[in-house]
């Protein structure tokens, strides 16, 4: 009874229900039958209604279908279908009760008997005893009778004969039979006076003699059945037990807190509050019905009291709700109903509760705007942002602090800016605690959060700006001032160039000195060759000898190399290293270990650690491959003139060999010069202005660096976009030392028998000319350097051809992958500075 009465309060105002006629509702709801909400179909009548209203105008049937849409969009109303028809209903029998007016005025007539006879404090009493003994024909009323049988008449509008829906929809009206004295034995009779003290009592949760609870003590207090009371009375005292009933629940709801969190324990405490005004107004009556019994009747307390007929069975069905909902759900749950409802009531009470649980909701706003605290319940999420205490330094930043959805109040909801600013603020101010840095702000943000101290800007929309303005104010500040003490008191602009350094290679020294410094290591065998911590030690050394990682660096951040030997099965089964180690995207695997600690991991991360690794290992196979083609360059200009005159019948060999060299070279410099002018030197002159220009925060910072990042990949071709092209580039490092390893070892070997020859004849020229001999040693000499001669040919002219064709392929395929993106600006220019003659291009464009 209790919820149709509450819901129908609640949406009487859509459906166009007078107030006056509030009343009749209550009674007809308090006397229906059960219904079954799954046999309840109204959805022809809907469209009826709304086929019958466009009629009049499609405003008024926008309007109700909205209406009905809203009924039955409320999560909280579980027959939304039985109210829609219960008011569809009425809606009818009131056009039924214009048409017999006479019949209402006589109802009205009639109803005001027992107003009047309350007025007068003449309260009805049943027959005394004598009269029974004398066989009057004073009717008793049967202990299954309800307060609707006060008022016979005001049913008129249900039982008429015109309001046949009503018995349709909702089944007949209970009858409520009044037997005669002879037909049952009579019941004592209640004086007036007791019956109003312990009622009084008993809305208190008291029980007495007439007021009593059958099934224990929390069960609901009930008036006595072994006792008669008139109808009017027992309107009155249903009516009022309703009340009873609810502040006795209440006051068992609010006492079970433990175990609770701070959301409901908040909800939980404000009961009292909110119930306290009711028990101070019922102390009240009791103490004035002592003093003057006339002056409190039924009614009296009736009118006293009628403002908690609204608000304490609304508390307590928020209450019985709120034991199955986190306190959260629980604040958002009380918003929603203090902004859809417009009864003064409901509004009061609703606003209460929400005072209460949001001075909690701004203690722990404060907590984390102030000293960056997360509380955190088992029970269940007692703030919007939850800490991960196992997530490492380097994602302290990303991944430590995140906002759980569900726990945010429903007026953040729509601002999720306003959610990311308080996330943004609480984090620095956590890390800052974290790595015991002064904490300059911390006024700044107490006087900002003073602002905020009327609770009332929260539920309140137009006081909303206010709540805008002092996060955006605080975030600015907090986010700006940890940003300028990192890059300043930590230093961060050194890190970042000593990061260019060593993973992008942009200091010359430093790179040429670890390539020499692996040669040697490996005795001039390729790179890797020597073992896996051959190139750990080489580039060690080279940090040493080059100064290149400096010592305010140092302190957070440590910088070493290592790198895996990759090895491969051969046709035999037996596993041999491979000469140039690679991984699946083809570059090499020498890897350098990047360690920092807060608050510089949260710029240079793992992820971001991962990026500067490929980059790096493109980057080290490139000048790995310029620097040893220059290598062998040196030993061309003093060795190949000399082979050439030594060997004349080697000319065409040595010519296809520096022409192939020189191809080579051209090719791995300008690639190289390409790069480190054009893509690293270009976007690294970019990203540093803008750091130093348009960055204010972290969350700017690592957005400026992942789009440097991105840039020098792109320009690197390291995406999957452009993943051909970087297989090509990989074939073109690997033939680089193909070439310059065979080159090398041709001008060793045309050496190596030169000087052999000149150490057994003591002729440079090749040919023996010596008067000394005799023709059989000119002849022997002569041959011997005939089959010297013959014996280079054969081994490296086959190489120096085939060289020179694999290298003239891969160009082609290479300027064929590089014309499928000629739209980008920078491959378009990388392609004709490769082949300035176009050589290579026009094979490119050819049909195959």
């Amino acid at each position: 009874m209790d919820e149709k009465n509450e819901l129908v309060k609640r949406f009487m105002q859509q459906f166009a229900c007078k107030e006056e006629n509030e009343s009749y509702i209550n009674q007809f709801l308090f006397m229906q039958s059960s219904i079954d909400s799954n046999e309840v179909n109204v959805e022809n009548e809907v469209h009826r209604r709304i086929a019958r209203y466009a009629k009049r105008g499609m405003s008024v049937a926008n309007q109700f279908r909205n209406a009905v849409d809203q009924l039955r969009s409320c999560e909280d109303i579980r027959c939304a279908d039985s109210i829609l028809h219960f008011l569809l209903t009425y809606a009818d029998s009131l056009k039924v009760r214009r048409s017999h007016s006479k019949n209402v005025k006589r109802s009205e007539a009639n109803s005001k008997l027992p107003r009047r006879l309350s007025d007068s404090n003449d309260s009805l009493r049943c027959p005394n005893e004598d009269r029974l003994r004398e066989g009057s024909k004073v009717r008793f009323v049967a202990p299954e009778a309800s307060c609707a049988s006060a008022f016979p008449n005001k049913l008129d509008m249900f039982a008429d004969s015109g309001s046949s829906d009503t018995t349709q929809h909702f089944g007949d009206v209970k009858s409520f039979p009044v037997l005669p004295a002879e037909c049952k034995t009579p019941k004592p009779a209640v004086d007036s006076f007791d019956l109003t003290r312990q009622l009084l009592a008993a809305l208190q949760g008291i029980e007495g003699v007439f007021f009593t609870r059958k099934h224990g003590s929390q069960s609901s207090i009930i008036f006595n059945d072994e006792y008669c009371v008139s109808d009017s009375q027992r309107g009155y005292v249903n009516r009022l037990l309703v009340l009873a009933n609810c502040f006795d629940k209440l006051q068992y709801i609010s006492a079970r807190t433990e175990g609770k969190d701070s959301f409901t324990q908040a909800f939980l405490s404000c009961i009292p509050d909110l119930t306290s005004d009711y028990a101070n107004e019922v102390s009240d009556l009791y103490a004035k019905l002592l003093n003057c019994p006339s002056s409190v009747s039924l009614l009296a307390i009736t009118f006293a009291l009628r403002q908690y007929e609204i608000q304490l069975p609304l508390l307590l069905k928020f209450a019985e709700s709120s034991e199955k909902m986190d306190g959260i759900e629980i604040l958002n749950s009380a918003l929603r109903i203090f902004w859809s409802s417009s009864v003064i009531e409901i509004s009061s009470c609703i606003e209460s509760v929400l005072k209460r649980m949001l001075d909690v909701f701004l203690t722990k706003l404060s907590d984390w705007l102030i000293h960056g605290n997360v509380f955190y319940s088992t029970s269940s999420l007692e703030w919007m942002i939850v800490s991960y205490a196992d997530v490492q330094d380097d994602q302290a930043w990303s991944m430590r602090y995140k906002v759980v959805e569900k726990s945010v109040p429903i007026f953040l909801r729509s601002h999720k800016d306003l959610v990311e600013k308080i996330l943004i603020t609480g984090k620095c101010v956590a890390l800052m605690h974290t790595i015991h840095m002064e904490d300059r702000k911390l006024n700044t943000r107490r006087s900002l959060l003073m602002r905020l101290n009327d609770v009332s800007c929260f539920y309140i929309h137009c006081k909303w700006p206010r709540i805008a303005k002092v996060i955006k104010i605080m975030c600015k500040e907090v986010s700006s001032e940890f940003f300028d003490r990192i890059c300043n008191q930590f230093n961060l602009y050194s890190h970042f160039n000593a990061i260019g350094r060593h993973y992008l290679l942009t200091y010359e020294i430093f790179a040429f000195t670890l390539y020499e410094k692996l040669r040697k290591i490996v005795e001039e065998q390729r790179y890797l060759k020597g073992g896996s911590h051959a190139f750990g030690l080489a580039f060690m050394s080279a940090m040493t000898a080059c100064n290149s990682w400096p010592p305010d660096v140092s302190e957070l951040a440590t910088l070493d190399a290592n790198c895996v030997v990759v090895t491969e099965m051969n046709v035999n089964g037996e596993w041999t290293e491979l000469p140039t180690p690679r991984d699946i995207y083809g570059n090499a695997t020498a890897e350098l270990r990047y360690n920092a600690k807060l608050p510089i991991s949260i710029i240079f991360s793992h992820d971001i650690m991962r990026r500067y690794q490929r980059i790096f290992q493109f980057m080290w196979s490139l000048s790995s491959a310029d620097f040893r083609l220059s290598s062998v360059a040196e030993k061309q200009a003093s060795y190949l003139g000399k082979i050439a005159k030594f060997f004349p019948d080697m000319r065409i060999t040595c010519r296809l060999f520096s022409y192939i060299f020189r191809e080579v070279e051209f090719t791995i410099k300008t690639l190289r010069n390409y790069v480190l002018m054009n893509i690293v030197g270009s976007s690294t002159e970019k990203f540093n202005s803008n750091m130093r220009n348009k960055c204010g925060n972290i969350d700017q910072l690592n957005a400026l660096h992942d789009a440097y990042l991105l840039r020098i990949e792109e320009g690197l071709f390291l995406t999957n976009v452009f993943s051909k092209i970087r297989v090509q580039m990989m074939m073109l490092f690997e033939s680089s030392f193909e070439v310059s390893t065979h080159y090398s070892n041709f001008l060793t070997a045309a050496m190596e028998r030169r000087s052999q020859s000149v150490t057994n004849h003591g002729n440079d020229k090749g040919h023996s000319h010596s008067l000394e001999l005799s023709e059989t040693a000119r002849f022997l000499v002569d041959e011997e350097y005939m089959s010297v001669q013959e014996e280079l040919k054969t081994a490296y002219y086959p190489v120096v051809c085939k060289l020179k064709l694999d290298f003239r392929c891969l160009m082609v395929n290479l300027m064929k992958e590089l014309l499928k993106y000629s739209s980008y600006p920078t491959i378009a220019e990388l392609a004709l500075q490769l082949d300035l003659q176009s050589f290579y291009l026009s094979s490119a464009k050819s049909p195959v």
